[in-house]
């Protein structure tokens, strides 16, 4: 057997694992090599890749990803949907996890493989600037990314990586980080537990020796697809851009939706080819394993009925994406925006972030209706209500007391509701008070300027905002939100005294506000 195509006698020397020229037995298996560039920035940077070239295939090298996956499991439902959406992908989704666990150091396949590591950035796109998506144009940062041999123009495939990736956790650290939280709602969070393992396995997926998807035989390519869907923001309801369906919270709702068109493939087709719900799939298995619980944050979550249409902002640390349904119709997210929650992170192609096919091929997925709750496994609803439940129990060991003043004066309807508000902990001691003025009723919590209040011993910010429409006061505080109108569960309101005349101050402009008040309890 003549020597490795390309790869020089120092290269397989320079390889990880080392290839010896002379053994012609010790070439088989797949090993990295090249470097390119990578001694010029650290010194440190060959021994970080090696190492999560080995950490990453420890997230997919062991039972329940490489075989024997439970479709019914809460990581294979949350990631790659349900059964009766992707049983027609299942054999294929299983043999690539299975092939890409062959893909580690040593003598695992009886032919060489090579991957060239690249820290030299050939096609140009680590510094690269590409918006998050909707409103938030801050740039994203690149990572890394992933060519197979006809996009590098080579003989082997490559993986480039960025200055960025080289900050990121080693798996040990990334477990020891996320686990270190005692707060449920951290520690739970998958996110917190992402580092350099799975964006090596991200990268790799993309390549046709992992996934075994040369022409597309057997396994489809696998890629980073794009989503579209609607969203609800300030009462209106807007349409996002496409964007690619990065991290834990986009990867959820890619399998948990059904696409907008019924002449679509259904959620499995997109699931086996898009790379971070397989590589979120096994990062939650390994968590799971690490820590002995799953990691169920964040949560995809369908809006009360009836309840408050404006949440609070939305932040990277809230674990909820939170949708409205509405029958057979396409979902609405409720102030949910891409921003910290995918985004940008990594390119594998040219342009403004684009996909890597054009829209409307076929491939990326415009998010409809919800699949029906009941194809879903009691164990998994039974399941997922004790975790909420861990949530609140956290939330509720801290309960502050709210006493608020609405007020209600003959000023234009878009200005003209006020409040003096009272917050005080769990022991009674005040946290914050409504200044006193001569000069207005209170501070105002209209709609186009809702009142926002965070101070020493609130987690999180309080925000008030009146409502004409339905007659009651919204309340959001982290990802909990209720109105002056909710009576029971662990954040609720009563009414002290007498209600207000709905029809408003009489005799106005010359009669002065009218008021009430209500005395509310949340977890602060």
């Amino acid at each position: 057997m003549p020597r490795p195509e390309d790869i020089t006698e120092q290269q397989m020397k320079d390889a990880f694992p080392e290839r010896d020229p002379a053994n012609v037995t010790n070439w088989y298996g797949t090993s990295l090599y090249g470097w390119d560039g990578c001694d010029d920035i650290n010194k440190l940077i060959k021994g970080w890749i090696k190492e999560a070239y080995t950490d990453a295939n420890k997230l997919v090298n062991y039972d329940g990803v490489k075989s024997n996956i439970n479709w019914d499991s809460a990581a294979a439902l949350e990631y790659l949907g349900p059964s009766a959406y992707n049983k027609d992908q299942q054999k294929q989704i299983q043999a690539v996890f299975a092939n890409v666990a062959t893909v580690k150091e040593g003598i695992s396949w009886w032919t060489p493989n090579w991957i060239r590591v690249r820290c030299d950035d050939p096609a140009g796109l680590c510094s690269k600037k590409c918006p998050t998506s909707q409103e938030n144009k801050d740039p994203a940062v690149v990572l890394a990314y992933a060519r197979n041999p006809v996009q590098a123009g080579e003989k082997y495939p490559d993986i480039s990586f960025c200055p960025e990736f080289y900050g990121l956790r080693n798996l040990g650290n990334a477990i020891a980080y996320g686990s270190g939280f005692s707060n449920p709602n951290m520690k739970n969070d998958l996110s917190n537990y992402e580092g350099r393992a799975n964006t090596f396995l991200h990268e790799l997926m993309h390549l046709d020796l992992a996934a075994d998807s040369v022409k597309e035989s057997p396994n489809p390519h696998i890629r980073d697809l794009k989503i579209k869907f609607t969203y609800i923001k300030d009462g209106e309801i807007k349409t996002s851009g496409w964007t690619k369906a990065y991290g834990p919270s986009l990867a959820k709702i890619l399998a948990r939706f059904q696409p907008i068109s019924i002449s679509s493939p259904q959620t499995g087709y997109f699931v086996q080819r898009n790379v971070d719900n397989l590589v979120s799939f096994a990062l939650a298995n390994y968590v799971q394993n690490q820590i002995r619980s799953y990691p169920f944050l964040p949560i995809v979550y369908d809006i009360i009925k009836g309840g408050p249409m404006l949440p609070p902002k939305r932040e990277s640390t809230d674990p909820f994406v939170i949708f409205a349904a509405d029958g057979d119709k396409p979902v609405s997210f409720v102030n949910f925006t891409t921003a910290d929650n995918g985004g940008a992170r990594q390119l594998e192609d040219g342009g403004d972030c684009p996909t890597v096919l054009e829209n409307d091929s076929g491939e990326d997925l415009e998010i409809g209706a919800p699949i029906p709750s009941d194809l879903y496994p009691k164990s998994y609803w039974d399941e997922r209500n004790k975790w909420l439940e861990a949530i609140k129990g956290e939330d509720s060991s801290k309960t502050c007391k709210l006493a608020i003043r609405e007020i209600w004066t003959c000023e234009p309807v878009e200005s003209n509701l006020y409040a003096s508000v009272k917050i005080t902990d769990a022991y009674g001691d005040e946290i914050y008070a409504s200044p006193q003025s001569t000069r207005t009723p209170g501070q105002p919590i209209n709609d186009a300027n809702p009142l926002s209040l965070q101070k020493n011993g609130m987690k999180n910010a309080l925000v008030i905002t009146g409502e004409h429409t339905n007659d009651y006061i919204q309340f959001a505080y982290g990802s909990t939100f209720w109105t002056s109108g909710t009576k029971d569960g662990i954040v609720h309101c009563t009414l002290r005294g007498d209600d207000w005349n709905k029809s408003g101050p009489p005799g106005c402009p010359a009669a002065p506000a009218i008021s009430r008040d209500f005395d509310c309890e949340f977890p602060c």
